[in-house]
């Protein structure tokens, strides 16, 4: 009974960062979003490029990364900070030809 359950326990410590972290679209599987108290870092742990779209309260950040590619979303213009946090985010792949 303890081994099954600290096995089940194991488990869950596993699966659940992942969704709790992840993106939605076609791609939402391969960002690893992680926060530090000051700024999102955003991780592409697939295996292909990805646009992906952050939206926040009437702004949107943007970014593009390659495979194992990391950044942090930033506030385009004179004025930028970065992100604070955000309401949604869209992964999809980069079309190639």
């Amino acid at each position: 009974m303890r081994r099954g359950l600290t096995i089940t326990a194991a488990l869950l410590a596993l699966a659940l960062p992942q969704a709790a972290w992840c993106c939605g679209g076609q791609a939402g599987s391969a960002v690893a979003i992680t926060y530090d108290g000051g700024k999102y870092t955003v991780s592409n742990v697939g295996r292909q490029w990805l646009d992906i779209v952050f939206t926040s309260w009437n702004t949107s950040y943007n970014l593009r990364l390659a495979p194992g590619q990391s950044a942090s979303p930033y506030s385009p213009g004179m004025l930028g900070q970065f992100m604070q946090g955000y309401q949604s985010c869209v992964a999809t792949v980069v079309p190639t030809r």
